[in-house]
């Protein structure tokens, strides 16, 4: 069963499926080789009105649909709401950019009980005050940028972006940071967008990774050049551009594989590398550098986003999960989510099953959360064109639903949980 409804604002009909199928998926001996841990580290708002102009915003494009079936893997739990998720999409809901290179950016809210749209926070494209723009490469750009995170506390998503963009098709990505900053974005419960926190001395001409927030201080992944001080991972201050203020990172890992994903697990940084590993940088939350990274897994080729999950509610998690995106299927490594499982006596996590949504896809934006016995992940494809919901049962087979289609010449990237008020 289809459920389809209009979004007026944007004259545009989004499609949400609560079609379940069982999943496709591979154990060790045909997806991928077992990745064991080398070093045993066990990590430890109601809807406003449309904004004109490319001002910061909530868009009134939410539907009503709702999943009447209570499928087998609905996320409506007895003890409370069900889950929120929120997923960046790159583009207009007609499909439009701002340019041939340049896409506005969208948090898209969903109410996983029914797959439903609650709402779209609009990200700036003008410079106001203190906030800036920000954009990313315009779709079908499959550039590895567009990982998001959560804070630490919850209450805030943290997205990455450039500050400016050309009027032609040259993406924003290909200017170097001292010509067009990175920029960070935070935003909150109540959709209040801050942009005030630049980067504008690191990286190279390339494209920027995600980044992580705990308070004021933010991580942020890159492509670095080989120049002291020019690392891929580096430190700022929330808000550092604030009244003219210096936008230096401080480097964290030296010059080294670009880090694309970053994202921190009961106050420890973790980061997913060009390297294809999932790695622990220093210890806790490093503000200085340069960092000791330890590999966590070292199998996943083509990762992004991922995240740990603790079953039992005691320090440190059972089952790290990582979206691939299937460019090491010729080594054994096709696209999906690719399920560890921690071992508390060898303390290692041994690589178990690759979920997939289908035969070809591969996955790039990555969440998950227990629910009662099982783990949802919500998860987009690498071409960007579907939100996808995985469970991974306690028992029973896994299964998956396509959430929503992103609209043509849109395209969703990274995922993770709604803000809490």
């Amino acid at each position: 069963m289809t459920f389809v409804f209009a979004v007026t604002a944007g004259m545009f009909t989004y499609a949400c499926s609560d079609d379940t199928e069982a999943l496709r998926s591979d154990g060790p001996s045909e997806g991928g080789r077992d990745g064991g841990n080398t070093n045993g580290d066990r990590p430890t708002v109601e809807d406003a009105s449309l904004h004109d102009g490319g001002d910061a915003g909530t868009d009134a494009d939410s539907g009503d649909a709702s999943d009447d079936a209570a499928t087998d893997d609905a996320a409506t739990d007895d003890a409370g709401p069900a889950h929120k998720i929120v997923v960046l999409r790159v583009g207009e809901l007609d499909g439009g950019s701002i340019s041939p290179g340049a896409g506005q950016l969208f948090l898209d809210e969903y109410e996983l009980g029914g797959n439903t749209l609650v709402r779209s926070i609009r990200l700036p494209t003008q410079v106001n005050g203190d906030q800036r723009a920000i954009v990313q490469t315009a779709a079908p750009s499959q550039v590895r940028e567009g990982a998001i995170s959560s804070s630490t506390d919850g209450r805030s998503v943290v997205v990455t972006g450039y500050t400016g963009h050309s009027d032609d098709a040259t993406p924003p990505y290909s200017s170097a940071p001292s010509d067009n900053p990175r920029v960070v974005a935070r935003i909150t419960a109540d959709g209040s967008v801050d942009t005030s926190t630049l980067i504008s001395d690191s990286f190279a001409a390339n494209y920027v990774g995600g980044a992580a927030i705990s308070g004021n201080d933010i991580w942020i992944g890159g492509n670095a050049n080989n120049n002291p001080g020019d690392g891929p991972l580096q430190y700022l201050r929330f808000g550092n551009s604030v009244a003219g203020g210096a936008t230096n990172g401080t480097e964290v890992v030296a010059p080294y594989y670009a880090h694309n994903c970053v994202r921190i697990f009961e106050d420890q940084l973790y980061a997913s590398t060009n390297e294809w590993r999932i790695v622990s940088i220093g210890t806790g939350l490093p503000t200085t550098g340069p960092q000791v990274e330890t590999p966590v897994v070292t199998d996943p080729i083509g990762a992004s986003e991922f995240e740990f999950v603790d079953l039992d509610g005691k320090p440190g998690a059972e089952r790290l999960y990582v979206a691939v995106d299937g460019m090491g299927v010729n080594a054994g490594v096709p696209g999906g989510v690719r399920k560890y499982v921690y071992d508390s006596k060898s303390k290692t996590w041994t690589y178990s099953t690759t979920f997939r949504e289908s035969l070809n896809s591969g996955l790039r934006g990555l969440a998950a959360y227990k629910e009662g016995d099982d783990v949802i992940i919500v998860a987009t494809t690498t071409d960007g064109d579907k939100l996808v919901r995985f469970v991974d049962p306690a028992t029973g087979t896994p299964m998956s639903t396509v959430i929503a289609t992103a609209p043509h010449g849109a395209m969703y990237r990274g995922v993770t949980h709604a803000p809490k008020p």
